[in-house]
């Protein structure tokens, strides 16, 4: 395996508080330290939420300026970083047995690793804010129209996330940036204590990356003022379209209001008309009691009246010959139709309502 030519793993580093003689001072002086926390983007795999995951790996280096071999703590390497760094390590191994490795190689591969994503990463957080920003420039304030662009408070929220990626990409390529110069320093410490000879062609390879991380920092400051804008305009047209509907809500409750008033007023009317009726309408009751009662009065007087005026009782004189001596009533024999008639019509007029009341 070509990682045996360059590292060889330890499971802890530190000095031994035990056993304080066996280092000494000459041991102290000629071994050089580095180490760093590397963060980079990769894409996760997962098939839901984001594709992109932020990862880290942690790197210590320990170099013998004596012997110049170097030992490496190597934290959580990804499968990527270590298929590149055997192959990269396999070739220079055959190029350079002789000499041996670089000891500037493996950082040179980490950097390139961590630097080969944040492009695309970019872009893809720049295609995500194109998508609100297109909603933010082109929504009609009013958004009647069916070929409107829907926007609500879930699209400033996933803004607000995206500024927060943003931000922690901001910090992450300022992380990096100081990765590859402290990089650069160390390759210069390298070549002053003559562990390493001084390679033009890593150095370059070390200040392209820094440009282009610097260029990532500028880019990514650029989309987070960007989405700033974005940020406020969503919140206007959603301001906008809050207060509108606010106003149309009033204004129909104000509709409303005015609608239940005047029918609150025509039910009034209404109760004052119906009131009125009811006083006439007991006036009259009153009126026909006062009638009923005077009809009843009458009626056996009428009831007699009838009975002497028609042929059922007639008068006839005492003596045909003589007026003088006085009259009589005789009742004709056909009075029992009458008794007979006025019990059934009675009869009828009390048994029919009885009848409808109970059917």
């Amino acid at each position: 395996m070509a990682l045996k030519h360059m590292r060889m793993l330890t499971t802890g580093v530190g000095i031994d508080q035990k056993h304080p003689e066996q280092l000494t001072p000459k041991v102290q002086i000629f071994m050089a330290k580095f180490c760093y926390n590397l963060q980079y983007v990769d894409l996760n795999g997962r098939n839901r939420g984001d594709p992109w995951s932020l990862r880290q790996c942690g790197v210590y280096q320990q170099i013998c300026l004596k012997t110049c071999r170097s030992r490496w703590v190597l934290l959580q390497v990804s499968d990527k970083i270590r298929a590149q760094l055997d192959q990269a390590l396999q070739n220079r191994s055959q190029k350079n047995v002789e000499l041996g490795i670089n000891p500037m190689v493996p950082h040179i591969i980490f950097i390139s690793t961590m630097a080969v994503n944040w492009q695309e990463y970019l872009e893809h957080l720049q295609l995500q804010l194109s998508v609100l920003d297109e909603k933010a420039c082109f929504s009609r304030i009013n958004g009647r129209s069916s070929n409107d662009f829907p926007v609500s408070l879930q699209d400033s929220q996933n803004l607000q996330l995206l500024r927060q990626k943003l931000l922690r990409t901001s910090v992450v390529l300022v992380s990096c940036l100081e990765v590859v110069k402290g990089c650069r320093l160390h390759y210069r410490k390298l070549v002053t204590l003559k562990v390493i000879d001084e390679d033009e062609q890593l150095l370059t390879e070390i200040e392209v990356y820094i440009k282009q991380i610097q260029r990532h920092s500028i880019d990514i400051n650029r989309i987070l003022e960007y989405s700033l804008g974005t940020s406020q305009l969503l919140s206007k047209i959603l301001d906008i379209r809050d207060n509108k509907n606010l106003q149309e809500a009033t204004e129909a409750i104000r509709n409303n209001l005015d609608i239940l008033q005047r029918t609150a007023s025509q039910i009034h009317g209404t109760n004052t008309t119906l009131t009125q009726l009811a006083r006439q309408g007991d006036k009259d009751s009153r009126m026909l009691k006062i009638l009923s009662v005077v009809a009843t009065l009458y009626l056996p007087a009428s009831l007699i009246a009838t009975l002497f005026s028609s042929s059922l009782v007639q008068s006839q004189l005492n003596d045909v010959n003589d007026a003088t001596k006085g009259t009589h009533f005789v009742v004709s024999s056909q009075f029992w139709i009458f008794v007979l008639s006025s019990v059934c019509l009675a009869a009828v007029t009390i048994i029919y309502p009885l009848f409808r009341v109970i059917t």
